[in-house]
């Protein structure tokens, strides 16, 4: 039974437990906005 609570979801980045509404996402919410604005769209002129 170890085994199960050993399977949680976890941010990728930064290895945090997930919120349950971010549990089929592979980074946590704060993680994803950080990335978004480091990759944001920067084409606008």
């Amino acid at each position: 039974m170890n085994m199960i609570r050993d399977l949680v979801d976890k941010c990728i980045s930064c290895h945090q437990e997930l919120a349950p509404c971010e549990r089929n996402r592979s980074e946590c919410l704060d993680c994803r906005d950080k990335t978004i604005e480091a990759y944001g769209d920067d084409s606008e002129e």
